[in-house]
C-alpha cells in the first residue's frame, strides 16, 4: 500500500526528522506571530513607526490614525491565523503539511500585496525581509513532506 501525500492527514510519523523540525518551526514562528501581532494591537503607533519605519510624523493626524487604525487591524489577523497554528499544534500536528501551506499562501499574498501596492517607510521593515524567510521555508518543507511520502495527491 502506497502511502499518499495528504494536507489533513489522520497520522503522521511523530519520530521522524521532519515532524520534528516542523513542530519547532511551528512553534517558535507561531509564538512570534502571537507576540508581532499584539504589538500592532497594543502599541500606541500600531508598530508602523517604531518597527515598520512608516515615518508617521510626515504625514496629517488623520491619516496616521489611519494607519495606526490598519495596523491594528492587521495585528488582529495575524492573532487569529496564530490561534489555527496553535489549534494544530495542540489538537492536529498530523495537519503540520497544512500549517506550512498555509503559511506559505499567507507570506506570499503579502509579498505580492506589497509589490502592487507598495508604502513608504525609511528602512526595511522587518516583515518584508520575513516574507522572503517563511516562503522558502515553508515551500522546502512542503516539498521536504511530499518526498517523504512518495506521491503528491491533493
Amino acid at each position: 500500500m502506497k502511502t499518499t501525500f495528504t494536507l489533513f492527514a489522520n497520522t503522521i510519523n511523530k519520530k521522524s526528522l521532519y515532524y520534528q523540525i516542523s513542530l519547532g518551526f511551528i512553534w517558535i514562528f507561531t509564538l512570534v506571530g502571537i507576540g508581532r501581532s499584539l504589538l500592532h494591537i497594543f502599541l500606541p503607533d500600531g508598530g508602523a513607526q517604531l518597527i515598520a519605519t512608516i515615518p508617521l510624523d510626515t504625514y496629517s493626524v488623520e491619516a496616521r490614525q489611519v494607519i495606526i487604525g490598519m495596523f491594528a487591524f492587521w495585528g488582529l489577523s495575524q492573532l487569529l491565523s496564530s490561534l489555527v497554528y496553535v489549534y494544530i499544534l495542540l489538537k492536529r500536528t498530523e495537519w503540520l503539511p497544512f500549517a506550512w501551506l498555509w503559511f506559505l499562501i499567507e507570506y506570499a499574498s503579502r509579498w505580492l500585496i506589497g509589490q502592487f501596492k507598495p508604502f513608504e517607510t525609511v528602512s526595511t521593515a522587518p516583515g518584508a525581509i520575513g516574507n522572503y524567510v517563511f516562503i522558502i521555508l515553508s515551500l522546502a518543507m512542503i516539498i521536504w513532506y511530499a518526498v517523504d511520502y512518495k506521491k503528491l495527491v491533493l
